[in-house]
C-alpha cells in the first residue's frame, strides 16, 4: 500500500517531456553556421561566427549590391548582435506555457497546443498574442523542442489602427552535435493593414553546416 502511494506521488511530480524541454540546458559549445535569408525583395546568404567580436560575426557570400536598404542593413546588424542566441530553438520557449494541452502523440514525439505567452521583452507582444494560437512538437527521448508554430486562426485587430489578416510563423528544429536543437528553418508570413496601408511580410531563414568554433 505504501509502495503504491509512493509510486503515485512520484508520478504526479515527475516533469512532463514539455517541462523537461522548456528547462533543457542552453549552455554548450559555440557553433558557426551558414545562414540563408529570403523575403519578397531580398535573397542573401553568409557565414555567421558567434565567437568573433561583435561587428565581425557576419561574412556575407551573397547579398544585394551596396548601398544596402535600411531594412537589410538593420537585419545584418541584428544577426550580428544575436548570432549565438538566434541559433537555438530554446529562444521560442518564452512563448510556451508549461500547462499546454496534449494534442497528439507518436512513438517519438508529443504535440502540444497552447495559448502563446507574450514576449517579456516586447511590450506590444501581449496585444498580438491575443489573436494567436500555438503548437509545439517535443521529442520524448532527450526532450527538446522540435517544431513550433504560431498562427492566427482568423483575422483580428491587435490595436484600433491595425488589422492582422494573416499571421503564420513556424520554426523547424534539428539536433546540433551536442544534442541541443537549433532553428534549421524559420518561416514567417504576416499580412494586414496599419494606418490604412496594406502590409505584407514573407521571410524564410535557413541554417545549415554547423561547425564548432569554441567550447
Amino acid at each position: 500500500m505504501l509502495l503504491s502511494l509512493y509510486m503515485l506521488a512520484s508520478a504526479a511530480v515527475s516533469p512532463t517531456p514539455l517541462e523537461q524541454a522548456l528547462k533543457a540546458p542552453t549552455d554548450g559549445p559555440v557553433y558557426a553556421y551558414t545562414l540563408s535569408y529570403a523575403d519578397r525583395k531580398i535573397e542573401a546568404a553568409g557565414r555567421v561566427d558567434p565567437s568573433k567580436p561583435r561587428g565581425e560575426r557576419v561574412k556575407l557570400s551573397n547579398a544585394p549590391e551596396e548601398p544596402w536598404s535600411k531594412k537589410f542593413a538593420k537585419a545584418v546588424r541584428r544577426i550580428d548582435k544575436n548570432a549565438e542566441k538566434n541559433l537555438w530553438c530554446s529562444q521560442t520557449a518564452k512563448y510556451i506555457p508549461t500547462d499546454a494541452a496534449i494534442q497528439s502523440e507518436t512513438n517519438d514525439t508529443i504535440t502540444y497546443s497552447f495559448k502563446p505567452l507574450p514576449d517579456p521583452d516586447d511590450e506590444d507582444s501581449e496585444k498580438l498574442m491575443k489573436g494567436v494560437v500555438g503548437t509545439v512538437v517535443i521529442a520524448k527521448e532527450n526532450p527538446a523542442i522540435l517544431e513550433v508554430s504560431l498562427t492566427a486562426p482568423k483575422p483580428f485587430k491587435p490595436m484600433f489602427i491595425a488589422k492582422v489578416e494573416t499571421f503564420d510563423t513556424k520554426v523547424k528544429c534539428a539536433r546540433a552535435p551536442d544534442g541541443r536543437t537549433y532553428a534549421s528553418e524559420w518561416t514567417i508570413h504576416v499580412k494586414g493593414t496599419a494606418l490604412m496601408k496594406g502590409l505584407e511580410e514573407k521571410t524564410i531563414r535557413k541554417i545549415t553546416a554547423l561547425e564548432k568554433v569554441a567550447d
